[in-house]
């Protein structure tokens, strides 16, 4: 059996670590950054946000993937602007053999995930900490906004996930915030 054009390219690109934009039209977002690892099933992406600053790891369902950018003057330019030492060194451990081996070893590297239903709610995710997983469920001890400071738990069906990630700025600050510095 050949390889399929994405994944060769992915394979590349990976291999390369070339500067690329993924786009995922059905959920209206993209990402920028380094591709990590890839599956069949899933993809990983080392992420720098439009600061151009590092923002952890995310992790996506390749079938959700509309288009892969790379060269071309927005990518290079945002790529150059991009401070290559606050490139992550551990993120190569992180387990994508599916989405709840990706769940356990996030959490493992980073103390913290956010998990994304977005076939559910485009704009609904649950940051925290990973209170108890089998094969089907997991259960966070969610981390409230920094407004609230509520914690609390929820009970989520693994099938129902479509992204992981884990840290960005934006849960590295709720995590000092809850947690005390780590």
């Amino acid at each position: 059996r050949t390889m399929s054009i994405q994944t060769k390219y992915l394979d590349k690109l990976k291999h390369d670590q070339t500067f690329v934009h993924i786009i995922v039209d059905k959920y209206e977002e993209s990402h920028y950054g380094f591709i990590i690892d890839f599956n069949n099933e899933l993809l990983s992406i080392e992420r720098f946000n439009s600061d151009f600053n590092y923002d952890g790891l995310v992790i996506i369902k390749r079938d959700s993937i509309s288009k892969v950018r790379w060269g071309g003057n927005d990518v290079i330019s945002t790529s150059i602007l991009i401070d290559e030492s606050k490139r992550s060194k551990n993120l190569h451990h992180i387990d994508i053999t599916s989405i709840a081996t990706a769940l356990s070893s996030m959490y493992d590297s980073f103390g913290h995930i956010t998990v994304f239903m977005q076939d559910i709610d485009v704009s609904q995710f649950y940051v925290g900490q990973i209170h108890e997983m089998d094969s089907e469920s997991i259960v966070i001890n969610e981390f409230g906004t920094k407004g609230t400071l509520d914690r609390k738990f929820i009970l989520i069906n693994i099938e129902e996930i479509t992204r992981v990630d884990a840290g960005g700025q934006y849960e590295n600050n709720l995590t000092r915030l809850f947690l005390g510095n780590r």
